[in-house]
Order: structure tokens, then C-alpha cells, then sequence
């Protein structure tokens, strides 16, 4: 278990590989993991390709950052008499709202840093706009498109203040784990535990 600080260092992972085959002689199965950012699929063809050339599995989240899995109301509705469901689901999806434009800079700027040269700019903006709008008006694809991170830390802080719950790594983990829609993590089970 190697961390690498984001996926412009992707090809680390062929150096460790081939540093821990000349340490200990063996040919590990390898994984890299990786915050799939607001990078389009197609930007990570030729970063699968390389991998894929040194027998490294790439797994990406399927939201911004891997804090997104936790990015759901209906996981926390266990902890919640149903008032406080009700009134935390009112509350989560007016927090949201706080991160669009930070989320649409941050998506436009992707794009327009991975548009293939001699492509109109004018052209990239139109297609972003449209398709990050697509994308923010369906929910569940909305919980992806937002800064994880940060909304997990607000999600955090308001079971704290509301409800003195604590949300630890451990606590999250357990309730995606007792989670009915084992969809939120299908991308660990079929590429990591197989």
C-alpha cells in the first residue's frame, strides 16, 4: 500500500512495481487507485493503456474523490429519528447547492485543460456547461459531480452540532457496509476483492 499524491504521478506505481520485484522477487498483483477528479473517460485511455502494459489494474472512483461514496442521504437515515431525516435531507441538498459553482469551475477547468489542441475553446465551454448542467440536475449523478471532501466535512460537522454523532472513518465504512445498495461500492468489490 504505496500512496501517491494524485493521478499526474500514475506512473510511480510502474517504479514501485519494479523496485519491489528487484526487492523481494516476486510480481505482485497491482492495483492503483484513484480520485477520478472531473477528468473525462477518454483523458484515461492511455493512462489505463500504460498501466495495463506493466500488469497495473487502474481503479477509479466513481465520483470526484473517494469521499463522494458517503455522499448520499439515505446512508445516514439509520442514525435519524425520521424527523431528523427529514429535516437533515432538507438541509443536505440546500448544502449542495453551496458547492455548484465551485464544483462547475473546477469541471470547466478540467475540460478545457484536456481539450485537444486546435479545438475551439468556445466549442469546450458550450459542451461543458451543457453537460455539467445534465449532470447537476440528476441527484444521485450530483453527489458524484460535488467536492467531496469538503462536503463530507460539513455532513460531519452537522451530525456533530445537531445530533452530537460523531462520524468517524470507521462509523462511515460500517454504515456503506450495512447500506442495502451495494452499488455505492461496486467499483472496490469488482476490481479490488475481485
Amino acid at each position: 500500500n504505496i500512496p501517491i499524491n494524485g493521478f499526474q504521478q500514475y506512473s510511480s506505481a510502474i517504479y514501485f512495481k519494479e523496485s519491489y520485484y528487484k526487492f523481494i522477487g516476486k510480481n505482485p498483483h497491482s492495483i492503483i487507485f484513484l480520485d477520478k477528479d472531473y477528468y473525462p473517460e477518454e483523458y484515461f485511455e492511455t493512462i489505463r493503456y500504460k498501466l495495463n502494459q506493466n500488469n497495473i489494474t487502474l481503479v477509479l472512483t466513481p465520483g470526484k474523490e473517494i469521499e463522494n461514496i458517503f455522499i448520499f442521504p439515505e446512508l445516514y437515515k439509520t442514525l435519524l429519528t425520521e424527523e431528523q431525516y427529514k429535516i437533515f435531507k432538507k438541509w443536505f441538498h440546500e448544502m449542495l447547492t453551496q458547492f455548484r459553482d465551485e464544483a462547475f469551475g473546477d469541471y470547466t477547468g478540467i475540460f478545457l485543460k484536456v481539450t485537444k489542441k486546435g479545438r475551439e475553446k468556445n466549442t469546450t465551454i458550450k459542451e461543458t456547461i451543457k453537460s455539467f448542467n445534465t449532470t447537476w440536475e440528476t441527484k444521485i449523478q450530483r453527489y458524484n459531480i460535488v467536492p467531496g471532501k469538503k462536503v463530507l466535512k460539513e455532513i460531519r460537522n452537522y451530525f456533530q452540532k445537531n445530533n452530537s454523532i460523531t462520524l468517524t472513518h470507521n462509523k462511515l465504512i460500517n454504515l456503506l457496509a450495512k447500506y442495502s445498495d451495494k452499488s455505492k461500492i461496486d467499483f472496490i468489490v469488482k476490481n479490488i476483492i475481485g
